[in-house]
């Protein structure tokens, strides 16, 4: 019996150098970081060298699943994606708002984040915090239109304009989320009455994106146009004689929409997660999502904030806003 306690203590010594390394082995690697799983509706392409120039800065690898918000979405809530989200990214407010009614998120609360985004660009619970703007603005060919003659949207709806103005689909988040801010402004039925009088003035059929409406502003079949893009003719500058951009007065009623995110209520790493929101959303993490997607930072309309609607608020409205298109014949 004394031999097999012998074979069996160095049998279980093997073990142990095995298992925990011998005094002469040496420190094994250090365990790498968890990786933060992000998904969004923003094309890779803007987002992916963001998230890259964060892994060189902290050591964390972040993968970019980028798809439309509704697919990712349902893959969030239904747990039908592999690797699942800890961070969703949406490139406009409705697909925030969407997102919050599907339970995709879970409340993040930050100090640096309410400081970093005034009060009407995050949802006041918690759930997902702008990290870039876009206001909407009237853009107009100079060679057709005074700039004195613009003076808010409202006005576009006047007979003055008629047969001159072009509007993108009211399928376009922006323009959604305008129509909203119009109910929530002066109630539903003067909302309505301007959307109509958008539509008797039509100089052409809605085209289906900004891009496209932009394009023919600039090459004169339209006058005046409303859109709210990241993209502008001659390679992101304003076209000079071609193109003008009127941005209402804040007594005019000033519309942003937001590119923004929040930590997913599944996420296996939210501790990760809502350090690289709140890297996105200050600092030079900031500065490189503004720059990457063509967006003004949140902290830009903080003097401005006691004047503006919630973009939270008009999420509940939204679906208000989709009727009204419907019922003012605006396709």
């Amino acid at each position: 019996m004394t031999g097999i306690r012998r074979l069996l203590c160095a049998a279980l010594g093997l073990l142990q150098i095995v298992a925990c390394g011998s005094p002469d082995s040496g420190d094994l690697p250090a365990e790498r970081p968890a990786r933060v799983v992000v998904h969004g509706s923003i094309p890779e392409s803007e987002l992916q060298p963001i998230l890259e120039e964060y892994r060189k800065q902290t050591g964390m690898e972040v993968l970019y699943v980028s798809g439309s918000a509704e697919s990712l979405i349902d893959g969030i809530v239904g747990k039908k994606r592999v690797p699942s989200a800890d961070l969703f990214i949406g490139g406009s407010a409705d697909a925030l708002w969407h997102a919050a009614e599907e339970g995709v998120f879970r409340p993040s609360r930050s100090e640096a984040l309410p400081s970093a985004v005034p009060a009407p660009l995050r949802d006041p619970e918690w759930s997902w915090y702008a990290l870039g703007t876009r206001a909407t603005s009237i853009y107009y060919h100079p060679p057709s239109v005074d700039p004195s003659e613009l003076s808010s949207f409202e006005a576009l709806a006047l007979p003055d304009w008629r047969g001159r103005l072009c509007l993108s689909s009211s399928a376009v988040g922006d323009n959604r989320s305008l129509i909203a801010s119009l109910i929530a402004r002066h109630g539903e039925r003067s909302a309505e009455l301007t959307v109509r009088g958008w539509i008797a003035n039509l100089a052409n059929g809605v085209y289906p994106n900004d891009r496209k409406l932009l394009g023919s502003i600039a090459a004169g079949v339209c006058a005046v146009g409303i859109a709210s893009p990241d993209w502008l003719p001659g390679d992101g500058q304003e076209a000079g004689d071609t193109l003008g951009i009127f941005r209402p007065s804040v007594a005019a009623a000033v519309h942003v929409n937001i590119v923004g995110g929040g930590v997913t209520r599944h996420a296996e790493n939210p501790e990760g997660a809502l350090k690289l929101l709140e890297w996105l959303a200050t600092g030079s993490g900031s500065k490189l999502f503004i720059e990457g997607t063509g967006t003004t930072p949140p902290s830009a309309w903080a003097a401005l904030s006691d004047s503006m609607i919630s973009v939270s608020k008009l999420g509940y409205l939204y679906q208000d806003a989709i009727d009204l298109a419907v019922r003012a014949h605006y396709p």
